[in-house]
């Protein structure tokens, strides 16, 4: 099979467009098409030069087609499909110029579609056939009437397009048939060219743009070339993906378009971070300033509340604005082991919390390809696009903490005006020791040729000395990374979501293990609801508007409230509350009341929950959650980065990982149809992206765009807590159906009930005869 770029060729559909625009003239005698039997050439008008090759299948004949009297009815069906796809408008001819503002009216049509979007470029056609149907013509070049006895034929491959070549062997003129369009040569991009000879090397692999949307369908699909060969094979364009060392450049030749495109895109998002919260800090601003206390302060107090609230700080004789980010990173490879830390890669995004939109972007690698080969065969390696920075002896868990010491680098050593004043991490690495300045760094500097850290500011704290009977200092341990020419972090936030499974980690370490009634523990219902009250207590909305004081105050509701305890709970939600109300009590079953604990009861468990839960009771802990923002959109970078780099695949060794990563950001922040128009015209496609594929990616982001408004919606977020709570509640339920039935999964669930089946045999033995015990005892030895 051959890709060969021909005109669009449903006849059904370009009937009903063409009788809609009232343009429609039938003729029942036009000749079929030598390339396919089933082909109209001459039954609709021809568009820009060009005869439509049309589709014979409503003739009247054997293979059960439609009568031509019904050509101008349309079902329901058809009519659908009219208008999902566009209407009359999509019979206009094929313009891959990118529209500008004033034109972008006329290029869509009633619907909002582009008019060209579903006029093919590219049709597969049989090779055979193509070939035949050029023999049925005379030489456009001498008209010899013998061009089939003396007809060449020849196709030469080009990525994922194809240079048809049909010689005359009398005047030894060729004529191409290019199947793709070529950059930035207009004259060429005709569908026939004239020339003396062909040089198959004359029309460079590069020169296509189907070739570039091919690696750019690679990365969208998360496979390599060897990926890309089986889509040919399948499609019957070839039997292999062609040169590795062609698509290799392509691969560069993108991915330094889309490194380029990236950093633009970051810029303007740091741009828009800082106007936002400056707007916000006006805001805050003007409404203190028309209050009691702004009215009556001075004007040295107004611009000193003013640099307040915008986070403004007077550094290096420049003022920047502070701004609020949250990172969170990954590993392209899962641990193996209890080991872990084997990952050759890992990324990291920086997210702003008021705009969310991605700010920087840092890959990490521990392994390049071609340096490695270089290494293997004693030669230096060539120039190329090295992939690692970093240290391959280095654990891949020191990943995240240096990523993020590396945010700090990149945004505040731009000319952007900007620091980063609050960090939003979670509870799973040493990010907040880690973007710390160096004590050390910080002595060297304030106290130049000190020997003792008693002569310097490094923090300590008091710990009693059991030796002098007294007490002695204890140096904190330097573990900052950070450089002095950032500024320091002022405060440092905790993801609730990841707190709360800290949280339930607690929780379930206290969960029963045995069937023993004296040992003292949780069952699996009591843990599961007390996690879901501390997600309930630092999420809610009305809890995060009390003061600071209050909520801390309150915080230990979370194990209370199952104690039977309301001192502390609000009768917003407590229904122990609400049945003690005069006005409208609420009727508590006894079945609600028994799933409280007693403190005076369990009173072990109690103290036991109580210590668990001290350090997420304390002021600094519950200051780390007393906010509104999330990590969220950084865990769904995350999945995006698993769609274009899988994790059952190695990307490491080459800069395609780390372009694969800078086109998740420009996708997220400028959208799938901008992003891919601004790649492809960087690498010299002035056309960017073809009609058929700028619509595809306009539904797209309209999908996404939808998506993002309809998961936000507090009533959808409702129902899918909802529903998450009913598929935890029948998990349970089955799981305790099948421990009860001996048909389950655990791990080590296997010797678990060998042991049991041992105590049960024990018991059995202690009833037979003296010679049975034996037998028994001589059989378990076995």
């Amino acid at each position: 099979m051959l890709a060969v770029a021909t005109p669009h060729a449903d006849l059904k559909r370009a009937r009903r467009y063409a009788a809609i625009a009232g343009t429609m003239s039938r003729n029942t005698t036009s000749r079929a098409s030598n390339i396919c039997p089933r082909r109209v050439a001459d039954d609709i008008p021809p568009i820009d030069g060009r005869p439509y090759e049309t589709d014979s299948d409503f003739e009247d004949d054997d293979d059960g087609g439609e009568d031509e009297s019904n050509d101008n009815i349309l079902d329901e069906e058809e009519e659908g499909d009219f208008v999902e796809e566009g209407g009359e408008d999509t019979t206009a001819s094929s313009n891959d110029d990118t529209p500008s503002a004033s034109s972008q009216d006329e290029l869509l049509n009633s619907k909002g579609y582009y008019k060209d979007a579903f006029i093919p470029d590219n049709v597969l056609l049989p090779w055979a056939e193509v070939k035949a149907s050029y023999e049925q013509f005379p030489c456009p070049h001498c008209y010899t009437k013998e061009w089939k006895k003396t007809l060449e034929a020849k196709a030469y491959s080009k990525g994922g397009t194809s240079d048809i070549v049909i010689t005359c062997k009398r005047c030894n003129n060729a004529t191409v048939v290019c199947t793709a369009n070529r950059r930035n040569k207009q004259e060429e991009q005709d569908n026939t060219a004239s020339k003396k000879g062909y040089n198959p090397k004359s029309n460079l692999f590069r020169d296509y743009a189907i070739n570039f949307q091919l690696v750019l369908l690679m990365q969208h699909l998360g496979i390599g070339p060897d990926g890309l060969a089986i889509i040919f094979a399948f499609f019957g364009m070839a039997a292999s993906k062609g040169s590795y060392i062609k698509w290799k450049s392509l691969q560069d030749e993108i991915g330094v378009a889309e490194q380029t495109v990236s950093k633009e895109v970051m810029k303007k998002n740091i741009e828009d971070e800082s106007e936002l919260v400056k707007q916000k800090a006006m805001d805050k601003w003007e409404e203190w300033k028309q209050s009691a206390e702004g009215l009556q302060s001075t004007e040295a107090l107004q611009v000193e509340k003013m640099r307040l609230l915008l986070n403004m700080t007077y550094h290096n004789n420049n003022d920047r604005v502070g701004i609020a980010v949250g990172m969170d990173g990954a590993w392209q490879r899962r641990a193996i082991g209890l080991g872990g830390g084997n990952s050759k890669s890992g990324m990291n995004f920086c997210v702003g919390l008021e705009t969310s939109k991605i700010l920087n972007l840092v890959v990490l690698s521990k392994q390049c390809s071609t340096c490695l080969l270089a290494t293997k065969k004693g030669m230096p390696p060539k120039e190329h696009r090295c992939s690692q920075n970093f240290n391959p002896r280095d654990s891949s868990k020191s990943m995240e903490p240096k990523a993020a010491k590396q945010h700090k680098v990149d945004i505040e050593t731009q000319d952007n005006g900007v620091y980063i004043h609050t960090l939003l991490t979670d509870d799973d690495s040493t990010v907040r020791a880690n973007t710390k300045w160096s004590y050390k760094a910080v002595a060297d500097r304030d106290f130049p040729g000190w020997r003792r850290k008693a002569d310097t500011d490094w923090p300590f704290r008091m710990v009693p000395d059991k030796k002098n009977n007294d007490w002695k200092r204890s140096y904190h341990p330097d573990y900052g990374i950070l450089p002095l020419c950032c500024f320091a972090i002022f405060k440092y936030l905790s993801d609730i979501g990841h707190r709360v499974k800290c949280i339930g980690k607690v929780t379930f370490g206290m969960k029963v293990k045995t069937k023993n009634p004296d040992e003292v523990g949780l069952q699996k219902w009591e843990c599961l609801k007390l996690k879901k009250q501390a997600g309930y207590y630092f999420k809610k909305s009305d809890n995060q508007s009390l003061s600071f004081v209050e909520f801390c105050r309150r915080a230990p509701c979370i194990y209370l409230h199952h104690f039977n305890d309301h001192s502390c709970c609000s009768e917003s939600w407590c229904k122990v509350l609400k049945s003690k109300r005069r006005d409208d009590p609420l009727p508590l079953t006894e079945a609600y009341l028994r799933q409280f604990r007693c403190m005076d009861t369990d009173k072990k468990l109690f103290a036991k929950v109580k210590e668990g839960y001290a350090a997420y009771m304390t002021e600094e802990a519950l200051a780390q959650v007393y906010h509104r923002y999330s990590t969220n959109k950084n865990e769904s970078l995350n999945r995006k980065c698993t769609a274009v780099a899988p994790k059952d695949r190695y990307f490491s060794g080459t800069m395609s990982l780390h372009d694969r990563f800078a086109l998740v950001v420009i996708e997220d922040s400028d959208g799938c149809q901008s992003g891919l128009d601004r790649i492809l015209k960087l690498v010299g496609f002035t056309n960017g992206v073809s009609p058929i594929l700028r619509e595809w990616c306009k539904r797209k982001d309209q999908r996404m765009a939808k998506q993002a408004v309809w998961f936000k919606k507090p009533e959808v977020k409702a129902r899918r807590a909802a529903a998450i709570n009913a598929i935890i509640k029948a998990g349970c339920l089955s799981d305790a159906k099948a421990a009860k039935e001996g048909i389950t999964y655990g791990t080590g669930i296997a010797m678990v009930i060998a042991r049991d089946d041992i105590d049960e045999d024990t018991i059995l033995n202690q009833n037979q005869s003296p010679v049975d015990a034996e037998t028994s005892s001589q059989y378990g030895e076995l």
